[in-house]
């Protein structure tokens, strides 16, 4: 009897053991993905920070308007010279 119990023991040992080094695998194959969307994210992020200071930089204010507005900036009302009689 006490053979049979230290064999049942025995079994129940082994069958926890692999599903301890099961668990750790899976452990350590989700921690690699992690680590590795983590390092993509951060390359790309570092990747814009670099093309954004590579890229020439608007200074006056209206060149930054007409980035902005994506057109030119054109008076409501035609130029007209006071010399000019209508």
């Amino acid at each position: 009897m006490h053979r049979a119990q230290l064999k049942t023991k025995e079994d129940e040992l082994h069958k926890l053991k692999r599903e301890l080094d099961d668990m750790l695998q899976r452990y350590h194959r989700e921690q690699k993905v992690l680590l590795g969307i983590i390092h993509k994210s951060g390359m790309k992020t570092l990747s814009h920070h670099l093309e954004s200071q590579l890229s020439p930089q608007h200074t006056s204010w209206l060149k930054k308007q007409r980035a902005t507005l994506g057109q030119p900036v054109v008076s409501r009302r035609p130029f007209r010279s006071h010399k000019t009689r209508f």
